[in-house]
């Protein structure tokens, strides 16, 4: 799991200042942070909805593309077609998903990607 996501990270929002040592940007740290307590302030969707619709200068897709995989890793949440961030919200727009199970995968998954990128450092 952690291979997976820091490859992906690295494509991501990952910057590197040369000789295979990476950094994230500022701003990333704390739209990551704030993804779960968007989730819990709002509801799922309009935080899905916030995240997918990218404004500003952090691009915001790349952090529900890294939940997507967390929660598809190794069949713990095989209801999700694919690990994109179009198919996470897609699936939670269907009405025949258990939004409150949903909720609490993406949560758990958000926590995991926070712990992840504190490991690096800001710049």
């Amino acid at each position: 799991e952690h291979g997976m996501i820091m490859s992906f990270l690295k494509f991501a929002i990952l910057s590197t200042t040369g000789n295979n040592t990476f950094f994230i940007k500022k701003n990333y740290d704390g739209k990551v942070s704030g993804f779960g307590i968007t989730v819990l302030l709002s509801g799922l969707l309009p935080a899905l909805i916030m995240y997918f619709n990218e404004s500003g200068d952090v691009k915001t897709r790349p952090i529900l593309e890294a939940i997507a995989m967390i929660i598809r890793r190794d069949g713990i949440y095989q209801l999700l077609p694919q690990a994109t961030a179009d198919s996470l919200l897609q699936h939670a727009l269907n009405q025949n998903v258990n939004l409150k199970e949903l909720t609490n995968y993406i949560l758990e998954a958000s926590i995991a990607l926070k712990q992840v990128v504190r490991t690096y450092e800001l710049k």
